[in-house]
């Protein structure tokens, strides 16, 4: 996901450039497949960089952690605290550096975001409510795990 940002490298401090994100199905690695990416991101320049907002939602397939089966998890997270410097700045990470013809590529920074938003142990939302676990076990096994709490105050 590139991003053209030429007109920012020599605006004034706080000069902003709103960007619409909307993908269909993209591989951001081997590993990591999303059905869409939608959002709106937000460049502002500052004095040796550019800062990156934005709210992203996307969805990508999870494995259930309660019935196994896959399923699609559904993400919405906050872009932020991301920076690019601009050009003739240094920055250990080139990764994080605007290039001279102004464009910088957001795909990295959005894999990171996606796998850090989702759920340890994700739970498809069949499997969420007490019936929903009841699917997955038999009624003697059900009797025994149904937790009964005392009337007494």
């Amino acid at each position: 996901m590139r991003f053209r940002l030429h007109k920012l490298i020599f605006a004034p401090v706080g000069t902003r450039q709103v960007e619409q994100l909307d993908r269909g199905p993209t591989w951001l690695d081997d590993e990591l497949h999303v059905s869409y990416l939608r959002g709106v991101i937000t460049f502002t320049r500052t004095n040796d960089r550019v800062l990156v907002e934005g709210m992203i939602e996307t969805a990508t397939q999870a494995q259930c952690s309660r019935s196994l089966e896959m399923f699609e998890l559904p993400l919405r997270f906050p872009l932020e605290d991301v920076a690019f410097f601009l050009p003739g700045h240094y920055t250990s990470d080139p990764d994080r550096r605007l290039r001279e013809d102004g464009r910088i590529d957001l795909t990295e920074t959005l894999r990171e975001h996606i796998i850090m938003a989702m759920p340890m142990n994700p739970v498809s939302p069949a499997y969420r409510d007490d019936a929903g676990a009841a699917q997955l076990i038999d009624q003697e096994d059900a009797d025994w795990l149904r937790v009964k709490w005392s009337s007494r105050s």
